[in-house]
């Protein structure tokens, strides 16, 4: 269990990042490295669109934390 709010925060973060990075990256990487009956410009197409949508998330996630962690310490 994390002892302080920082540490509480990261470990937030943390997790999710390595959910959305599961769920965004390594899942169609496997999938489409297996499937053969796509194309190879719509699977690049796929897969930049998804490792887009992982950037963006992990970007939200942290301006979040960042704007949580600043809004407590005023407190």
């Amino acid at each position: 269990m994390p002892s302080s709010k920082l540490a509480e925060s990261y470990f937030m973060v943390m997790t999710t990042v390595v959910f959305h990075f599961f769920f965004y990256l390594l899942t169609p990487a496997v999938f489409y490295e297996f499937v053969s009956s796509i194309s190879k410009n719509t699977k690049l197409g796929v897969f930049f669109s998804t490792v887009l949508v992982f950037c963006i998330m992990s970007l939200l996630m942290a301006v979040i934390d960042l704007g949580y962690r600043f809004f407590n310490t005023r407190k």
